[in-house]
């Protein structure tokens, strides 16, 4: 509405703003139905020329942009819920799903719990196709085994091969 050309990949910064308020005495039951966040999205410099009248909405922000990733990254902690931490940013927490209700209603106890960061390499990228690469001296295309790796000659001595070096011992640049 303000006549600004806008290309795609352009930054449009906004803010959502609080539901407008009816009726002289405006209270929390004077609230107009709720309009959607698009509805209420305004850029920055309208709610600073509104001198007041529009106001970021609070509630909107603490429930949608950071409630999700404080939950996401409190799920490990076991004494942490989705509702406790609702509760302590100051809101209704009745209407958060809880991660620990099953459909049923019984809650679901979180023992024998383990991260997968915790699971060895080969089992968490099992299903990763491995990484191939081509040796430009020899043209052998073989899977890339990491940048450090133990090596064994055929005496039983190891040693470690570092960088990116061809795995094709009839090569004639490693």
């Amino acid at each position: 509405s303000n006549n600004r050309h806008v290309n795609t990949g352009d930054h449009i910064p906004y803010i959502i703003t609080a539901p407008p308020e009816t009726g002289e005495n405006s209270g929390p039951r004077n609230i107009k139905k709720e309009s959607s966040a698009a509805d209420r999205a305004r850029h920055p410099d309208e709610v600073l020329r509104s001198n007041g009248a529009l106001k970021p909405d609070v509630m909107w922000y603490l429930t949608q942009q950071i409630l999700p990733p404080i939950s996401r990254l409190c799920e490990p902690i076991e004494a942490i819920s989705p509702k406790f931490l609702a509760e302590k940013l100051g809101l209704d927490s009745s209407s958060v799903q809880n991660r620990s209700t099953m459909e049923g209603g019984e809650e679901e106890l979180l023992i024998d719990y383990k991260p997968a960061s915790l699971d060895s390499d080969e089992q968490r990228f099992k299903d990763v196709e491995k990484l191939k690469m081509r040796c430009f001296s020899c043209n052998t295309e073989q899977e890339f085994p990491g940048v450090a790796r133990i090596v064994s000659d055929g005496s039983g001595s190891q040693s470690i091969m570092s960088g990116l070096c061809c795995t094709n011992k009839n090569c004639l640049n490693p």
